[in-house]
Formats: structure tokens, sequence, C-alpha cells
């Protein structure tokens, strides 16, 4: 017996098909003699949505839409995939000012009337995020790098593919104002190998502004492993990358002076760089020395000398640096700081202190041991 799709009427799937065929050919589409079986029939029906959409009102569109939708249960995957590309490509294309919103809904109700696993999910969501940016409207997919990650694995998805996504993540949240729009460009650079690096300079350019433009990104050392970083270097975006990995407030201000007309044509923000730059300069201090005084401190990070207290106290509440300040004597003393970089040198003092540690729990077991017995 054929099965019918309950969801609906009860008639066979052909029936309503057929059904579809004549409401969309009255509405002026053209359909060739060759489309007689199910699934050449709901494919064509999919390439001629967008004929409907001028007359038909949101309720009707989304009624068609789910109407074709429900056919994924009648045919095979491979068979209703192409239909469900079309769908989305026809919502997604020729859209005006005056029926973005309307196709922002229709695309909405399909990404959430599609099967969790199927890939055409993707196509969907990014189109969705294309057009939250149009026309700024609050997103109700999910919409971080995590979730991205997630499906990218579940569906598959090859490289290009992923590129093209991660992108489409990183424009809508520079639009909301995110921080992980930096984190989005890094896991974008980490799928180019050293030999694809210089098809990727738009995005490496395009990361290190993303990263130094967040306040909370301080630890950069890490980009210079990727290989589209490296495609950089001689340029001023590498240099003020390794600027902000290495140097101090004295080598921003002489960066500055030489490239001002530049950070300003990046959408940089100088008062910005500044105050991350001496967040960088007091862990440089205090990874150089374990006391300094307040003249050390207002001379190396260009501050009076009744803002030094607040600025310490700023960066132990960061968890930069722990320290404590002699007002009496008018002395930082530093106790233990984040290193800026994690090199060969940090991992072999990590190596001993876990080491020191490992022996003293040794020795505190072997002392309770030989106690009890």
């Amino acid at each position: 017996m054929t099965a019918s799709v309950a969801a609906f009427i009860d008639i066979t799937e052909e029936e309503q098909a057929q059904e579809l065929k004549e409401y969309f050919a009255s509405h002026g589409t053209l359909f060739g003699a060759s489309e007689k079986g199910l699934c050449d029939v709901i494919r064509a029906v999919a390439d001629s949505f967008s004929v409907c959409l001028p007359t038909a009102t949101d309720e009707e569109a989304e009624a068609l839409l789910n109407c074709i939708v429900s056919f994924s249960s009648a045919l095979k995957q491979e068979d209703f995939l192409p239909v469900l590309k079309s769908l989305c490509r026809e919502l997604s294309s020729k859209v005006t000012d005056e029926n973005r919103q309307s196709r922002f809904q229709l695309l909405n109700v399909l990404f959430f009337v599609m099967d969790q696993d199927c890939p055409v999910r993707l196509d969907v969501w990014m189109a969705l995020l294309h057009l939250s940016v149009d026309i700024n409207w609050p997103l109700t997919v999910p919409v971080s790098l995590k979730q991205l990650n997630e499906w990218l694995v579940v569906w598959n998805v090859e490289k290009p593919k992923a590129r093209e996504a991660y992108r489409v993540l990183h424009k809508v949240l520079r639009h909301l104002k995110r921080r992980e729009a930096s984190e989005v460009q890094v896991e974008l650079l980490r799928t180019y190998s050293a030999d694809e690096a210089s098809t990727a300079r738009d995005d490496a350019h395009q990361c290190v502004v993303d990263v130094i433009s967040d306040p909370e990104a301080l630890l950069l050392d890490h980009l210079f492993a990727l290989p589209p970083i490296e495609v950089l270097r001689g340029t001023a975006i590498h240099e003020l990358l390794t600027l902000f990995v290495t140097g101090t407030l004295s080598d921003y201000f002489t960066f500055y002076r030489e490239h001002q007309d530049y950070i300003e044509s990046q959408g940089l923000s100088h008062e910005n760089n500044l105050k991350k730059i001496r967040l960088l300069t007091i862990i440089s201090l205090a990874a150089s020395s374990s006391e300094v005084t307040f003249d050390q401190i207002a001379q190396h990070l260009h501050l009076e000398e009744d803002k030094i207290e607040e600025f310490v106290i700023n960066s132990i509440r960061a968890r930069l640096i722990r320290a404590k300040i002699n007002q009496k004597e008018k002395k930082v003393q530093f106790t233990s700081v984040m290193h800026r970089q994690f090199d060969r040198q940090q991992w072999e003092s990590l190596h001993s202190h876990l080491s020191m540690w490992k022996m003293n729990i040794t020795s505190v077991y072997e002392h309770l041991k030989s106690v009890v017995t």
C-alpha cells in the first residue's frame, strides 16, 4: 500500500505533488513533460517556489513551504537534498527591501522544519545570518563557534564550505559586537595549511585587526603558529602584532608616530591600543623584576603618580599579576605574573614545577605510609 503524508490530507504523495504542480502552474510556472515522477515534480516545484511568493500571503507561503518539506519522508535523502538546496537558493536570492523580512521568516521556518542531521541546514543557517545583518533582526538560530564546529563535524563539511561558514559567522558576530568574532577568525585560519596560506592573506589581516581590537585578548603569541599569519611577515600589521606580543608602550609610541594614518585606516582605536599595551607592559615589568618603584612604573607606563595604584589594582583584578603595593616606600612587589609568551622556556619551567610538586607529594605519601605501618 502506498504511504500518505498524514500531516496534511489523506491522499498519496503523488496526488499531493500533482496538486502542488497544478497550483504552481496556475501562478505561471511552466513544467516540462518529463516531470512525471514524484521526485521530478517536487524538485520542479521547489525550483519554482519564488514564483508564488510575490502574490502569496505570509501564511500561504509558509503552508506551501511546509507542504514541500513534508515530502522528505517519501523520498530518499539523496533525492530530497537537492529539493532543500533549491528552496534555500530560491529564498535567499532576489531579495529586495520589500521582501527581505518575509524571506527571513521563511528561511527561519525552513531551518527548523528540517531534520537535525540534514546538512542543508548549514546553507539555510548561512542565508539567515546574511539576512539578519541586512535587516538587523534578532536571530533565533544558534550563533556560536562551538555550535558551528559541531555541525561541521556531524555533516562532514569540506574545507571550502567550512571556511565560508566561518566567514559568515564572523560577519554576524562583528555586527553584534561580540568578542567571539576574533576567535572565529583564528579558527578559520587553522583550516589553512602552509601550502594554502597565501590564499588566506586577507583573512589573516582581518584576524590580526580583530584580536588587537579585542580588549580581553592579551595573549597573542599563538597566532604566530598559524601559517597565514606568517604570510603577513614584513607588513605593518605583522609588525603591530609582534609589538603586542613582545613590545612595550615605548615601542607602540614609536610605531604610532610612524603609522598614525595606518592605525586609523584599520579601524583601530589609539586609546584602546594604549590601554592594552599598558597592561602588557606591566606584565613585562613584573616578569623582569620582582620589585619596581612607582617612578619606574610612571616612566614605563607614562602614568601620573596618583594613577599608579589604581592601575596596579586593576591589573591584579584582571589576574595579569599578583602583587603587593608598598605605599610607604612607593614600591610594587610582584609575586607572580602571567607570561606574554608561552615558549620552550615556560614549558621547561612548568615541567620543573610539576616535577617538584610530584616529588613533594611522593615524599608526603611515603611519610604517611611509614607512620601508619
